[in-house]
């Protein structure tokens, strides 16, 4: 690669997963997640001297003041970013903040700040997702400000280098409300011209909670046999399509599964009736790649890896997981490489193996020939 890869990893603040375990050799950049954003503002409409909590904060201070010095420990040129946003993140705040300058402001700065005061290398917005024409249009703004302000700050004699900037989107360019019977696309070239990359969401196409009745590969490369789109591979090929670099695209693992429960045992392939999420799982069927490590090494689960989906699945009975193994993700590094892509991004540390095992095998994979 001609450009800096990106062997990405998310560590979450709220897991069990302490901060002094993340082997950080195994990844150029560590995401602390999440940091938010304060919705005390949010109004219909606002006025600038309303604007005053629109600002970047965390909880958990003690693990992020030693977050980067910490994981510096072990690899010294690893790079952290903050994170803001997430899955669990008030949508609305962003929404309110993205549509008004005074908001937008206050919401950078403060998160140059942050990032600035506790020795982070960079700020990553996971805004999941922008949901109109307008909130779109904002979120443009918003890097387009973002970029700008970046770029004052690394002005500032005091700095050496600029921080970073990436943000977290859909699966796919052009986002449909199906609701609403729209669709809505990402502004391209913003994303191309400010964003330094982006983490492309290529996983959670199924849940076993939402699609219950039959089995899935929740994070499948390719789609070989419903031809419905829905992989990380036609994702990817659209925002290609539309215009974002593959050197601007990071492709994101995930390291935990989805479990069903099957209504046959003897049918257990992917696509097999069933009956819902297996026992054990959460509220939407997910479990970590540690827990399905561990169910199948107590229950002698029959493992299987699918070249033509690109995932793993196991099952013993009638339960049965499909997730990213070390098949899988090897295979997925490979693919991201033939494309050209600027490398990978892993959700989350926390949930991998005791060993490891995945975030070693993508960072050999990347390494590899």
């Amino acid at each position: 690669m001609a450009y800096p890869a990106v062997k990405g990893v998310y560590w979450l603040c709220d897991s069990d997963f302490p901060v002094y375990k993340i082997e950080s050799n195994l990844f150029t950049h560590i995401f602390w997640g999440f940091a938010n954003l304060d919705p005390k503002t949010y109004n219909s409409v606002l006025e600038p001297q309303t604007l005053t909590t629109y600002k970047v904060y965390v909880d958990e201070i003690d693990n992020f003041s030693i977050f980067t010095t910490t994981v510096l420990q072990k690899n010294p040129g690893v790079k952290t970013l903050i994170s803001i946003g997430g899955p669990k993140a008030d949508v609305s705040a962003f929404v309110s903040m993205a549509s008004n300058g005074d908001a937008r402001k206050i919401f950078i700065d403060s998160s140059i700040k942050l990032a600035r005061d506790y020795r982070f290398d960079g700020l990553d917005l996971d805004w999941e997702y922008p949901a109109s024409d307008i909130e779109m249009a904002n979120f443009g703004l918003l890097l387009q400000e973002w970029r700008v302000a970046v770029a004052v700050d690394a002005g500032n004699p005091t700095q050496d280098c600029a921080l970073l900037l990436t943000a977290t989107v859909s699966s796919r360019p052009i986002i449909k409300n199906v609701k609403e019977d729209q669709s809505h696309s990402y502004p391209f070239k913003i994303i191309e011209d400010n964003l330094d990359w982006i983490h492309v969401k290529e996983y959670d196409f199924y849940s076993s909670k939402q699609e219950g009745d039959k089995t899935h590969a929740p994070a499948a490369l390719y789609d070989p046999v419903t031809n419905t789109n829905v992989s990380g591979s036609h994702g990817i090929i659209q925002w290609i399509l539309c215009g974002v670099k593959p050197q601007k695209m990071v492709l994101g693992i995930s390291f935990y599964g989805y479990g069903w429960k099957l209504k046959d045992p003897n049918n257990n392939g992917i696509l097999a009736p069933a009956d819902g999420p297996a026992p054990w799982t959460g509220l939407n069927g997910s479990l970590e790649y540690y827990f399905i490590k561990a169910f199948i090494g107590k229950n002698s689960a029959t493992t299987f890896y699918d070249p033509t989906y690109v995932t793993d699945y196991c099952y013993q009975g009638k339960t049965w997981f499909a997730y990213d193994g070390v098949p899988s993700v090897k295979s997925k590094v490979s693919y991201l490489k033939d494309l050209d892509l600027r490398g990978y991004f892993a959700w989350h540390v926390g949930a991998d193996d005791l060993n490891g095992e995945l975030s070693s095998a993508a960072s050999q994979a990347l390494d590899g020939p």
